[in-house]
């Protein structure tokens, strides 16, 4: 048997007795349970009624995730804000990531709030397709650093899979949490390089009297632009 949804892997072990789908935007989260910095930790009970970003990493003491955290602390309000859940998976141990927060509050000069989830085997990261077996040793390894925005419903909306050897742009990953959020709760979507205040597009197959709720000016029957609306 695959992941099922709603389905609660309770250990590793079932996780290694079982195969995986990859998960991407449209599946829906898959439910397990893992230790981390601050305790047993049920994904995604612990998020529940919130939209949530998991992002991963391939292990402790790393320098671009270093800085990925860093800046994670330091937009702590921007995430509270909007009731975001941050959900961080590390292939590593509790003892590594315990040690690595100290270091990174320390490289970083931030105060770090957010639990380190521990993923020793990769089993996780796999599963998020930021991790693969080497057909060599056979041992799983980190292949990308990965960001997943999940919505109210568990469902994946936005995935990225990124170099290790770079880090993440954590404004751009606002910035699509923003245009998620907004073309979830309007019959809009967002053009190229799209920011917060900017003018949207009224979707295509909104109905007459769905689009007579915007101000908008008709460039074509399908292409209709109107002023951002609140969201």
């Amino acid at each position: 048997a695959g992941y099922g949804t709603g389905h609660l892997y309770k250990t590793h072990d079932d996780l290694m007795t079982t195969s995986y789908k990859q998960l991407d935007v449209g599946d829906e989260l898959v439910s397990f349970f893992l230790e981390s910095t601050l305790g047993s930790i049920s994904i995604p009970d612990i998020v529940e009624g919130k939209w949530s970003i998991i992002v991963t990493c391939g292990g402790a003491f790393d320098p671009v995730t270093t800085t990925d955290l860093g800046i994670l602390a330091k937009l702590t309000e921007e995430l509270t804000s909007r009731n975001i859940g941050l959900l961080i998976i590390c292939g590593d141990t509790v003892p590594n990531l315990k040690k690595w927060i100290k270091d990174v509050e320390e490289v970083q000069t931030v105060k770090f709030k957010y639990p380190l989830i521990s993923d020793p085997d990769m089993l996780v990261l796999k599963t998020f397709g930021c991790a693969k077996e080497n057909y060599l040793d056979k041992k799983t390894k980190p292949t990308s650093l990965g960001c997943f925005i999940v919505d109210l419903d568990k469902r994946i909306r936005y995935s990225s899979r990124t170099s290790l050897l770079v880090g993440r742009n954590w404004y751009e990953v606002l910035r699509q949490f923003d245009a998620l959020f907004m073309v979830t709760v309007h019959r809009v979507v967002c053009p190229s390089n799209w920011g917060q205040g900017q003018e949207v597009i009224i979707q295509k197959d909104a109905t007459a009297e769905e689009a007579s709720l915007y101000r908008y000016v008709e460039i074509k029957p399908w292409f209709r632009l109107t002023p951002c609306p609140e969201f």
